[in-house]
C-alpha cells in the first residue's frame, strides 16, 4: 500500500507539474499575441507628431517615416512563432528609425553584425525588438542627454549570439525579472516607467523553446547602463508554420 500510495503521489505530483508548464505556456503564447497586437500609444503618437513636424521641414524624411511606420503595423499584425533573423532585424531597424528621428542626437545606435551568413536564421518573433524598446524608453530616453545603444549579433560555437549594451539610466534587475508572477511589482514598474512585460516574455519564450541555457542574462547598473545577452541554437527543428 505504501509503495502504491508513493507512486499516486509521483503521479499527481507529474500531472500538477505538468498542469503548471501548460498554464505558463499559455500565459506566454496570450502575452506574445498581446505583443504582436500592441503598439504602444505613446509611440505612435509621438511618432505621428515626428512626422507631422518633418512634412513641414523634410517632406522626404516625413515619406520615409510613414513607410518605417507601415512595416511596424505590418509586422504587428503578422502572425507566426518565427521568423528568418533578416526579418527580425529588420523591424528592429524601423522601429529605431522612428525612435531616432524623435530623439534626434539623444539616441546614437551602433549595429555589429557579425553574423551575415546566418540571416536566414529562424528565431522566435519579437525576440530582440522588445529588448530593443526596453532600452531606448526605459534606459536612454530617461535621461537629459540621452546615451548610445550597441547591437552585437555574432556566431559562438554552435550558437547565434545577440547582446545589447545601453548606457541608460539601469534598474534592478532582480526586481524587474521577480515582476513575472507579482502583481503588486508590475503596478510599480509601469507607474515607475520602469522595464515592460516584453523584457519577461521574450525570457520565458527562450527557457520554454530551448531549456534554461538560452534565457536572457541581464547585468544592470543604476545609473550607468544595461547589459542583455541571449542566445538562440543554430542547429534546431524546423519551425512549424502557424496562423
Amino acid at each position: 500500500a505504501t509503495r502504491r500510495d508513493a507512486e499516486a503521489a509521483q503521479l499527481e505530483l507529474a500531472q500538477a507539474n505538468l498542469n503548471l508548464t501548460q498554464t505558463r505556456l499559455a500565459l506566454t503564447q496570450a502575452e506574445l499575441r498581446a505583443l504582436h497586437a500592441q503598439i504602444n500609444p505613446h509611440f505612435f503618437f509621438n511618432t505621428l507628431i515626428t512626422i507631422r513636424y518633418f512634412e513641414r521641414t523634410n517632406p522626404e524624411q516625413a515619406r520615409e517615416l510613414l513607410i518605417k511606420l507601415s512595416e511596424i503595423f505590418q509586422r504587428s499584425l503578422s502572425a507566426g512563432e518565427f521568423v528568418p533573423l533578416r526579418d527580425e532585424l529588420s523591424y528592429v531597424e524601423a522601429y529605431l528609425a522612428l525612435e531616432k528621428a524623435r530623439l534626434d542626437e539623444r539616441l546614437n545606435i551602433v549595429w555589429t553584425n557579425l553574423a551575415n551568413d546566418y540571416m536566414d536564421t529562424h528565431v522566435p518573433t519579437l525576440v530582440l525588438q522588445p529588448l530593443v524598446e526596453n532600452s531606448v524608453i526605459h534606459g536612454i530616453s530617461q535621461q537629459p542627454d540621452g546615451g548610445t545603444l550597441h547591437i552585437v549579433i555574432n556566431r559562438v560555437a554552435d550558437d547565434l549570439l545577440l547582446q545589447l549594451d545601453d548606457d541608460g539610466v539601469g534598474f534592478d534587475v532582480a526586481k524587474v525579472m521577480a515582476g513575472r508572477a507579482e502583481g503588486s511589482v508590475m503596478r510599480e514598474m509601469v507607474a515607475e516607467k520602469r522595464p515592460s512585460i516584453g523584457l519577461r516574455n521574450v525570457d520565458e519564450r527562450l527557457r520554454m523553446l530551448y531549456g534554461d541555457d538560452y534565457r536572457l542574462h541581464i547585468e544592470s547598473t543604476p545609473g550607468k547602463g544595461t547589459r542583455i545577452v541571449f542566445k538562440v541554437p543554430l542547429k534546431q527543428e524546423e519551425p512549424i508554420a502557424t496562423d
